[in-house]
């Protein structure tokens, strides 16, 4: 797994197979149903990132309340981003997951905040 997150980053010397000794930015998309409940999560996932072995800075490139839109998805293209998504009531924009499955952007839901923030550690 470790080896998987280096390469994707490009933080693994191509010689030894070990890791550049740097920081490691993570840019995440968050999106959740209320401002007070993204903030939270925000601060949950930045210190997911602090509290890690690696030296890990959880980026969010973008915070938006409501449904998943193709803003967001074109937001998480153009910073390589994944998509944190907390407590969306309803459905997505049929035009933004379609948008994501066909860029390849990975959308992580939850309702329960510690199976979001596991799924971040991960």
């Amino acid at each position: 797994m470790m080896t998987k997150l280096l390469g994707k980053y490009d933080l693994l010397d191509k010689n030894v197979g070990e890791s550049v000794n740097t920081k490691i930015r993570i840019p995440v998309v968050l999106i959740a149903d209320a401002n007070g409940t993204l903030d939270a999560v925000r601060e949950a996932l930045i210190s997911v990132g602090s509290s890690s072995k690696l030296d890990l800075v959880v980026d969010p490139v973008s915070l938006s309340t409501g449904p998943i839109t193709t803003s967001n998805v074109r937001m998480a293209i153009d910073s390589g981003a994944a998509i944190f998504a907390f407590n969306l009531k309803g459905s997505s924009d049929p035009a933004a997951m379609s948008l994501a499955e066909k860029e390849g952007v990975e959308i992580r839901s939850h309702n329960v905040i510690y199976r979001l923030l596991d799924d971040a550690k991960e």
